[in-house]
């Protein structure tokens, strides 16, 4: 039975008939198929073989490969999902995007989406992928993931790198509780050490609980917290604040992921648009937030101090 899945950002189909024109147009762009195909020119047979044998996998199996269309969009502008191949006996994670979406995220976005259903519906003990070596794109979505790398090999000739997730190490994603106060607590200091007393984590959270506990997410990974966000929503536009992750586990899609949980249930909410602030020379944060569709506004950003005793810069 075929399942369609959904981000914050795409809506992933089960590949049908009618997407063998675009699959075929994908899978052959010079981008895509160099690494997919070793550089050939598939033809538009196999790739209807190919549909067939992700819809026969989905009646069997409860999976195979999704169409990538960014939300209330008809047009395919790439493909994810799980099959068996390299000579491998369990299924591997897949993925591409045709070049102008490159850079944005969206391939951690759309393959994460399938690993956590291959977890969360099919009971996947660990989801496998293998890359060619030189595909250093390929090798940043396998970290932003958080899988790790397994070993190399030769596969028809070429250098092979395969990685795997295992369930138990994936990160969760969940809303804040009372007995998390002190690895918070650590946390921002490690992370905002120079906060002002006004932004201080007894305070914050003591806020966060009373006025919106449901928007206060934390990420754990083997029962210990790994990083934090908060969202709000005033009824005219959302917000991000505070993303928080723990320097040493830094740059393994622990923000990223994060940053969609809480994108996504500002959206389930009715918010029609999120912002939020950074320092302007923060310039490693400004890109992490334009890889997910984040745009710098031509707006100027004010404040007032309320409370002008607690304040210290």
């Amino acid at each position: 039975m075929s399942r369609p899945l959904n981000t914050a950002r795409l809506q992933l189909d089960p590949f049908g008939p009618a997407d063998l024109g675009a699959l075929h147009r994908i899978w052959t762009t010079p981008e895509v198929r160099r690494y997919l195909f070793d550089d050939e020119t598939i033809a538009r047979d196999w790739v209807a073989e190919e549909i067939a044998r992700s819809c026969a996998s989905f009646e069997t199996q409860r999976y195979g490969q999704w169409c990538i269309r960014h939300r209330n969009d008809d047009e395919i502008i790439g493909f994810t999902g799980l099959r068996t191949f390299r000579g491998a006996d369990d299924p591997q994670l897949l993925y591409g995007l045709e070049s102008p979406h490159w850079g944005k995220g969206l391939a951690t976005e759309a393959a994460e989406a399938v690993v956590d259903y291959a977890f969360a519906e099919l009971d996947f003990a660990r989801i496998l992928a293998s890359i060619d070596e030189p595909n250093v794109a390929s090798v940043g979505v396998m970290r932003h993931l958080g899988m790790t790398a397994l070993r190399e090999r030769r596969v028809d000739g070429r250098a092979t790198l395969f990685y795997e997730i295992a369930r138990s190490a994936r990160v969760e994603i969940r809303t804040y509780r009372s007995s998390d106060f002190d690895e918070i607590e650590a946390l921002w200091t490690r992370v905002f050490p120079s906060t002002a007393p006004y932004h201080a984590a007894r305070e914050v959270v003591r806020r966060m609980v009373d006025e919106a506990p449901d928007l206060f997410f934390v990420a754990a990974l083997d029962g210990r917290l790994v990083g934090s966000v908060l969202a709000g929503w005033d009824g005219h536009r959302g917000w991000i604040y505070s993303m928080a992750v723990d320097p040493q586990r830094q740059r393994r899609g622990f923000g990223s992921k994060l940053l969609r949980h809480a994108v996504l249930a500002l959206e389930q909410r009715g918010c029609p648009n999120v912002s939020l602030q950074i320092r302007a020379d923060n310039d490693s944060v400004v890109q992490f937030y334009r890889r997910h569709g984040f745009d710098i506004e031509e707006r100027i950003s004010m404040g007032r101090t309320l409370h002008p005793d607690s304040h210290t810069g």
